[in-house]
């Protein structure tokens, strides 16, 4: 066992200082960016190791594999903060999670699970993004970039609209029938809601129908109109 500042050491190498303790590997080359990482390896690895460190760039990488490669990273931390898992190249992505493996079917390629029971302390998912309607806190697409579900900075729902609309939810489907099937759940099958509390006189809540075609077009809608006297008219 070899120790550094310590006259006893208990493993390989120990090193040992009442002050900060450092360990510094550098690569000295002028010319060329080299390797730098430590590796491990025990008897289940085999031939291959776990690689820890800078793989020829300044981004930080854990890697499995016979060698210190792209192919073989694991995890990476760019030098701008963006993370990326299962990808040595997550751009421009905060953080970016990508698999392949073809291996497991009804698998999620990542999951958020909070197993807490008790009231109030089960939340899963907390997003705060957007400024305008310009802006997406949040898209689900298609490997294809079809746009399944999507919400806009305005808070605009859009479901296969990749620009909803001001009007709350958007539904669009291409050739196929639009509907929302509302099957028997209880009193209510759909609440429609208007919140604004600055007005109730001409005030609308209410459903908006278009069809667009090559050869024709056509709209209607069915919605509710507030009176000043606390009344309703049906349009």
């Amino acid at each position: 066992n070899v120790g550094i500042g310590e006259g006893s050491p208990d493993t390989k190498l120990h090193i040992s200082d009442v002050d900060d303790v450092y360990l510094t590997l550098e690569s000295s080359n002028t010319g060329l960016t080299k390797e730098v990482a430590i590796k491990y390896q025990n008897y289940s690895t085999g031939t291959d190791f776990w690689w820890a460190g800078l793989n020829q760039s300044d981004d930080y990488s854990l890697a499995y594999g016979s060698a210190f490669t792209g192919a073989t990273v694991k995890f990476v931390v760019l030098s701008s903060g963006n993370v990326g898992i299962g990808t040595d190249n997550p751009g421009t992505n905060l953080f970016r999670v990508f698999r392949a493996d073809g291996s497991n079917s009804n698998d999620y390629t990542a999951q958020i699970y909070n197993a807490d029971v008790t009231s109030d302390q089960g939340h899963g998912l907390l997003i705060r993004a957007g400024n305008d309607s310009s802006d997406i806190p949040l898209q689900v697409m298609a490997r294809n970039n079809t746009s399944f579900f999507k919400i806009n900075g305005a808070g605009n729902i859009g479901i296969g609209a990749t620009s909803p609309q001001a009007i709350g939810l958007h539904i669009q489907k291409a050739s196929t029938d639009t509907s929302i099937d509302l099957n028997d759940r209880g009193h209510y099958h759909l609440v429609l809601q208007n919140n604004d509390g600055s007005a109730t006189t001409g005030r609308h809540v209410g459903i908006f129908m278009q069809i667009n075609s090559n050869s024709q077009a056509a709209d209607a809608s069915i919605y509710t109109e507030f009176e000043e006297n606390g009344g309703a008219k049906l349009h």
